[in-house]
């Protein structure tokens, strides 16, 4: 990786002298918009984390909730970012992300740690999403754009975006609800240079 610095606004001593710990629009400035614009990956992150005020939003990072950072989550050892990514969770470490951390909501996991004894029971195969989050995609009410995410991919509708580059037609929608299913606590990526096979189960190709 080496500095454009043609295009660069400031020299690279200043670049040097400017550092500073991410916040949250360093982190969205890629994860917001990967899959091709904003918020259209997971329907679950958008630009609009950045600044939003709407706690209905995400009461997690909108500034008049606990305005947290993304790494007070993806909490930080020597460079590497925990999570689940498939691509880097081999060199970034196995630690998960969990809500029961001990400086967040660590009693909640227990056998006491909601008021109705049936929800405790699940507490252990549930995911705490399962119930906090009964929708996604949603608006924040303080931004212009649209925290849309996309359902719908049709590559035989192309057209040619602004930068000169081919977009299949994408369908975005709000509000959606999610699929609940069962999850074995493992995952699958493909590799570079693996052969792709059908499977024979469901005649799809992964």
């Amino acid at each position: 990786m080496v500095p454009d610095t043609a295009n660069m606004t400031i020299t690279m001593d200043q670049a040097v002298q400017t550092l500073h710990k991410p916040n949250r629009a360093t982190c969205l400035q890629c994860h917001a918009t990967a899959g091709g614009g904003d918020g259209v990956k997971r329907g679950d992150l958008a630009l609009a984390h950045g600044n939003t005020t709407d706690k209905a939003y995400d009461v997690h990072m909108a500034t008049t909730g606990a305005n947290l950072t993304c790494q007070g989550c993806h909490i930080p050892n020597e460079h590497q970012i925990p999570g689940r990514g498939s691509d880097l969770r081999p060199t970034e470490g196995a630690t998960p992300v969990s809500c029961a951390t001990a400086s967040c909501h660590a009693t909640k996991t227990g056998t006491s740690g909601h008021a109705t004894a049936d929800i405790n029971k699940h507490m252990a195969r549930v995911a705490c999403q399962t119930c906090h989050i009964g929708t996604y995609a949603r608006n924040a009410f303080d931004t212009a754009a649209t925290e849309a995410t996309e359902v719908f991919r049709d590559w035989q509708q192309p057209h040619l975006g602004t930068t000169g580059t081919y977009h299949p037609l994408m369908q975005m929608q709000n509000d959606l609800k999610p699929v609940y299913t069962f999850w074995n606590g493992t995952s699958w990526g493909y590799d570079l240079f693996d052969t792709a096979t059908a499977d024979p189960a469901t005649a799809t190709t992964p």
